[in-house]
């Protein structure tokens, strides 16, 4: 099936991300929400993007990324296939879609895929990375 409208995550067990601010990179389990100074940036704050390395068998479970990241994400996937799931609404309303990234594929999440749906990635059979691009600070 095809993907919601505007489906062009966040890692829940990434073995190693990186996370740039722009400026200074810097290595943690997950991004911070934060500048690089520890604090949240003001509305309209730098583009950060995150790299981060899965493991075969790794899972991203279902979830939006957070407001403050902004109205759009942007996502490379490189190595392992693998499938971007979509779903929204509970028991006989629900609808679940799913999209084949392929590797080296790009995908934006933006409008009702951003704001309305959830999504995740099932387990991926072979090493998988992904690089992240998000601005802090917009709503």
């Amino acid at each position: 099936m095809a993907a919601p409208s505007g489906a062009a995550s966040w890692p829940t067990r990434p073995a190693r991300s990186t996370t740039t601010t722009g400026r200074t990179p810097r290595s943690a389990e997950s991004a911070p929400a934060s500048d690089g100074a520890g604090e949240a940036p003001a509305r309209g704050g730098p583009p950060v993007s995150a790299a981060t390395r899965y493991p075969p068998g790794s899972v991203i479970g279902w979830h939006r990324d957070a407001p403050a990241f902004g109205p759009t994400v942007v996502g490379l996937s490189l190595g392992a296939a693998c499938r971007l799931r979509f779903q929204r609404g509970t028991g006989d309303d629900r609808r679940v879609y799913e999209v084949e990234l392929a590797p080296r594929s790009a995908y934006v999440l933006a409008g009702a895929a951003r704001t309305s749906w959830q999504h995740s990635i099932p387990p991926v059979p072979a090493l998988r990375h992904s690089v992240t691009f998000r601005q802090l600070g917009g709503r």
